[in-house]
């Protein structure tokens, strides 16, 4: 029986997925370990939790016949809310022309509001390639930037309906994703946070190798079939460090494949097997909803992401986030097929020339925080060392932390403006070149319209929507 005292606000954990793989993902991974002893099960008696499934009826049918979900209603509710929505303009004719083919002679016509779609229909590879077919039978080009763009609507569509049921019953949204785990005992910290004041927790998100490593946690014996996944911090960094996403490795300051969208900057530690990482990417673990006025629910409807602006416009950078930067406390390991996600390898010259390439590589840095992509919260997080361990932190820490803080102290220096003409130059002929322009015009439009004035901003905002925008 679940039990809670009632003083504690609810945590909401916060998941949206769909199909079989990620449904398997979600079972063996995410719920497993938040089954682990010091996240939900800790919590009982403490605080209420409900696990909200962003799903498909089909999906939420499948779970609710697994074991696994028997033993998370000892300890948790489990909610569901169907993933369905009216698909993006761009993909409206050609749903409209698969309802009209598989409609009969003698059915009624159908109204708009039948074009709405699970991201069964639309979302998953075989659903996309009919209608990519049907696309192009009308004419019509559907690409790999528009599968992508579907996968974020429908993830944007289940953290919209799963945000506004914790903002109206004023509880705390944790988010989480299905190929991810938490370490044993994450949970358990949060409950402090939430009960010191916290309202916002944010944890670096890092890409490990999906198949890689879930062969580690099967070959250590960790990955039991309906069994809770229990991964003390420490054991989990020395596993998943060994299975690094491309992307992630691209992460390491002294190489020379160092990312060219500098997004993320690590640097490793003699006698450890994680590392020192200050990164662009934080994921909004922990957001409290007692105390928000204004919610702005419409930011998700054009496919905006909680690790997009949404912590920037309803939190004070300062005073309201808390970063986790010590794995001991809350590890969150994120898992990709190899082949998915990664950047285009560049190597280049630059980065290869002895105090050139440091001075370039902090250069690409800074054009990350400071180019469409950032804003002030996540420049404010990037000077945050963030210490991911396997072993207790030794003097060679403070050596490596030292080094790294003189290269982000000169990477989060506002650029001049010789600096913003270049990156503005930069940025501008990025914008022009390869598919989809408008996505892009998008992202820098919402970039500029962050330094407006809110209320010129919402006018401006109304407008380009009834502009198709």
């Amino acid at each position: 029986m679940v039990e809670h005292r009632g003083a504690a606000k609810p945590f909401l954990l916060i998941v949206a997925f769909w199909g079989e793989d990620f449904r398997r993902h979600f079972l063996q991974l995410c719920l497993a370990s938040l089954l682990s002893p010091g996240n939900i099960p800790s919590l009982s008696g403490k605080r209420l939790c409900r696990v909200v499934m962003c799903t498909t009826r089909q999906d939420w049918a499948a779970i609710q016949a697994e074991p696994i979900f028997f033993t998370l209603q000892q300890y948790a509710e489990a909610v569901f809310l169907e993933l369905r929505s009216i698909p993006p303009d761009f993909l409206k004719p050609m749903v409209r022309e698969w309802n009209h083919r598989k409609t009969t002679v003698q059915a009624e016509p159908f109204q708009e509001d039948d074009l709405s779609v699970s991201p069964l229909d639309a979302a998953t590879p075989e659903a996309f390639a009919t209608l990519q077919g049907i696309g192009r039978e009308l004419g019509l080009e559907l690409t790999s930037h528009h599968e992508y763009a579907m996968r974020i609507f429908f993830m944007s569509a289940g953290h919209k309906a799963a945000a506004a049921l914790a903002h109206q019953e004023k509880a705390f949204g944790v988010f989480l994703a299905p190929d991810m785990v938490l370490s044993d005992g994450s949970l358990t910290h949060l409950h402090r946070l939430a009960l010191s004041g916290t309202k916002v927790v944010m944890v670096p998100a890092c890409r490990f190798s999906l198949e890689d490593s879930l062969q580690k946690f099967q070959a250590n014996g960790f990955l039991k079939p309906d069994q809770p996944l229990v991964l003390p911090p420490r054991k989990l960094v020395e596993m998943v460090f060994a299975c690094l996403h491309p992307e992630t490795a691209c992460f390491e300051f002294d190489s020379p494949v160092f990312s060219n969208p500098a997004t993320s900057a690590m640097w490793k530690v003699a006698g450890d097997d994680g590392g020192l990482l200050h990164s662009f990417f934080w994921a909004p673990l922990l957001v409290s909803y007692h105390e928000m006025n204004i919610h702005h629910l419409d930011y998700f409807d054009k496919g905006g992401t909680t690790d997009g602006k949404y912590i920037a416009m309803h939190f004070h950078p300062n005073r309201d986030v808390t970063p986790i930067t010590d794995s001991d406390e809350v590890f969150l390991a994120s898992f990709t097929p190899r082949g998915e996600y990664s950047y285009r390898v560049k190597a280049g010259i630059l980065k290869r020339i002895p105090g050139i390439g440091r001075l370039y590589k902090i250069s690409l840095i800074r054009r990350t925080l400071y180019g469409p992509m950032g804003d002030l919260i996540k420049r404010n997080l990037y000077a945050y060392p963030v210490r991911i361990h396997s072993q207790d932190l030794s003097p060679a820490w403070n050596t490596v932390e030292s080094l790294a803080a003189g290269i982000v102290e000169r990477a989060l220096k506002p650029p001049g403006i010789l600096g913003r003409a270049v990156m503005t130059f930069y940025w501008i002929t990025h914008l022009f070149s390869g598919p989809n322009l408008i996505g892009r015009i998008r992202n820098v439009a919402g970039y500029a319209l962050g330094y407006v004035h809110p209320e010129i901003r919402q006018r401006i905002k109304h407008i380009l929507s009834r502009l198709g925008f």
